[in-house]
């Protein structure tokens, strides 16, 4: 309804679903201008009196701590795929340099370092050796005449006490496996004693070729202890030589 007062020219232009009865602040003679002025920032709670048609004018707005909700897929650090340069360890793929060891065809130049090309359990180079001594001289204390059996067994003995020597006795793993055959070549009797000359050949196995041969031949006889055993434990082993007191060291003459 319009007051008395008013013209139909005062009517102020309303929504169809709206009329002056909505907005208890107008007046009957206000116009829609006269309306009060509402600031955008404004929450809608804060006037529950606001009429619909000032609502129409203003300007939808948000509260400062409405803070906008981004979708995850804006938000480039929730994807390592979107900057793979942040995160290299997200995936080993994106930087194999940082990992050499994820693939082992990215050092291929660190394995043939890592096997000698020679083993050192390596047997080292066996040769065999033959030799042959002549003119050994022996001066055997005690006797001063040797008969063929005695010669026999001279040579028997000796031959294996040369074998025992160097094969069990020293221990010196240059030489092994061998050999010796003794030939006796000549016998000297004088004043109780018998010089005895005799040859060797001999044949066995070294690791090391600067082995002197002739070494081989008088170490055996060089220590007092070691002839000793030679005489009880070889030329008297089979009731031969009783008489035999002691032998020398040998000597080589040239040959």
């Amino acid at each position: 309804s319009l007051s008395p007062t008013s013209s139909p020219n005062d009517v102020p232009t309303l929504s169809p679903t709206l009329s002056p009865t909505q907005n208890p602040t107008l007046g009957p003679t206000q116009t829609p201008t006269d309306a009060p002025t509402i600031s955008p920032t404004l929450s809608p709670t804060l006037s529950p009196t606001l009429s619909p048609l000032s609502s129409l004018t203003r300007k939808p707005t948000r509260r400062p701590t409405d803070a906008p909700t981004l979708s995850p897929s804006l938000v480039p650090t929730l994807s390592p795929t979107l900057d793979p340069s942040r995160s290299p360890t997200l995936s080993p793929v994106l930087s194999p340099t940082l990992n050499p060891t994820l693939s082992p065809t990215l050092a291929p130049t660190l394995s043939p370092t890592l096997t000698p090309t020679v083993s050192p359990t390596e047997p080292p180079t066996i040769d065999i050796q033959i030799a042959v001594q002549d003119g050994i001289q022996m001066e055997m204390r005690g006797i001063d005449s040797m008969n063929a059996n005695e010669v026999f067994e001279f040579e028997k003995q000796t031959g294996e006490y040369y074998a025992y020597y160097h094969n069990d006795f020293v221990d010196d793993d240059a030489v092994f496996g061998f050999e010796a055959v003794v030939t006796v070549t000549n016998r000297d009797s004088a004043a109780g004693t018998l010089l005895v000359t005799f040859s060797t050949r001999m044949r066995y196995f070294t690791t090391d070729l600067g082995i002197n041969y002739q070494d081989l031949v008088a170490n055996p006889f060089q220590a007092r202890s070691d002839r000793t055993f030679y005489v009880n434990a070889y030329l008297q082993a089979d009731g031969e030589f009783e008489d035999l007191e002691s032998v020398s060291s040998v000597t080589l003459s040239s040959s």
